[in-house]
């Protein structure tokens, strides 16, 4: 039997070991009034915030990347990285009104450099305040 790891479970679960996001309030940001979706559908697009300490969105659509603004807790002036990997070095700032934008991928691999990507399991994003490193390079698993 072969048994193929996820590479976006392995950084998930890294990222919850190493990075002390679970210690925040846990808030289902897309299930929220006043959300704004810019493109897809809160339907196929989870965004959770760790109040203050992360924001992980999870996107189970196949092709359509998952794009909304959310509120939330981090302080203005804030600079969140993706920790996912999945929007490259992206950053956002926290503005005054402390609504923030979440683009999560779709998890097609054709749309994300085909080959082996299948591994890495996409359609997930992990916004964290910091600098933004590979986590793998620098949290090995336990």
């Amino acid at each position: 039997m072969v048994v193929h790891i996820c590479y976006t479970t392995i950084n998930l679960i890294q990222c919850h070991q190493k990075l002390d996001f679970k210690g925040g309030s846990y808030k289902v940001r897309s299930a929220e009034v006043g959300l704004f979706t810019v493109a897809g559908s809160t339907a196929d697009h989870l965004v959770i915030e760790r109040s203050g300490k992360a924001v992980i969105g999870i996107n189970d659509n196949w092709d359509t990347v998952q794009e909304l603004y959310i509120d939330t807790d981090f302080p203005q002036g804030t600079v969140l990285m993706d920790y996912s990997g999945a929007n490259g070095l992206a950053s956002y700032t926290v503005p005054a009104d402390q609504r923030i934008q979440i683009i999560t991928q779709g998890v097609n691999p054709a749309l994300n450099g085909g080959g082996k990507a299948w591994l890495l399991c996409l359609g997930t994003c992990i916004w964290k305040f910091g600098v933004c490193v590979l986590i793998g390079d620098v949290c090995p698993p336990r």
